[in-house]
């Protein structure tokens, strides 16, 4: 019986109460990962080293190579897998239709508010979601939407 508690599964790992155990070459990793809206973590250990990488970031979309980038800088043989390509989809560029100022209503977790989205001829949209600044707050400031 292994006495080893995150010795899961075979092959090159596996997942251990919630925390990944893949391998990297020869180094066995344990980590985590986790976003929401705005923010982004990944803690990454490799014990046979006695090495450890946490990254927090303020972005969407997770922390990128970032730890692997940083691993590579302690353990020159750590492998940072190739990004996928991500497909070319095309610039958007909105009909005569859709050009000009939309305002309306949406239900929001401060309750209704105004909504105004001025479609630009060049693509960018811009949204307000609130009316005249009152406060500090992400729904008072106008925002550049990328479609």
């Amino acid at each position: 019986m292994s006495r080893d508690p995150v010795a899961t599964g075979t092959g090159n790992g596996g997942y251990a109460v919630g925390w990944g155990v893949p391998r990297n070459g020869d180094y066995r990793v344990i980590g985590h990962t986790g976003s929401t809206s705005g923010v982004a973590s990944n803690l990454m250990f490799v014990p046979s080293q006695n090495l450890g990488v946490v990254v927090l970031a303020n972005a969407d979309g997770g922390t990128g190579s970032l730890p692997a980038q940083i691993l590579k800088s302690f353990l020159p043989d750590w492998q940072i897998p190739p990004r996928p390509s991500l497909p070319v989809t095309p610039a958007f560029q909105p009909t005569v239709q859709l050009i000009g100022t939309w305002q309306g209503k949406v239900h929001t977790y401060a309750g209704e508010q105004p909504i105004q989205l001025n479609v630009l001829p060049g693509g960018d949209v811009h949204i307000r979601i609130g009316g005249e600044p009152r406060y500090s707050s992400s729904l008072q400031q106008d925002a550049l939407l990328i479609i």
